[in-house]
């Protein structure tokens, strides 16, 4: 599936995983719960491997060019996306989340 990726040739799809990627460019308070969501999602993961996995693909995000595939989406949410993934990995939340 082209989501797993987040990748794919056929223009018609990226405003599919554009859409599926939106979350990383919400307010710090949205992205904030969905750290947490996306962590329990994941629960029976060891700590350790979700930390891994989690920093492995925020680098990925922040390592493209652009994380968003159609310039709407772009112009939207990169700039919040970028910031909400570098804090996470500055901050070295990856896979540890306070949540309520």
């Amino acid at each position: 599936l082209a989501t797993a990726s987040h990748e794919s040739d056929d223009p018609a799809l990226w405003p599919l995983l554009d859409a599926d990627m939106s979350i990383l460019g919400a307010s710090g308070e949205k992205y904030g719960c969905y750290l947490c969501q996306i962590r329990d999602e994941y629960r029976r993961v060891p700590d350790v491997l979700y930390r891994m996995g989690r920093k492995r693909f925020v680098r990925g995000c922040l390592s493209r060019d652009r994380i968003f595939l159609t310039p709407d989406f772009t112009q939207r949410l990169e700039a919040n996306a970028r910031r909400n993934l570098s804090n996470e990995l500055q901050n070295d939340a990856c896979g540890v989340v306070t949540c309520n």
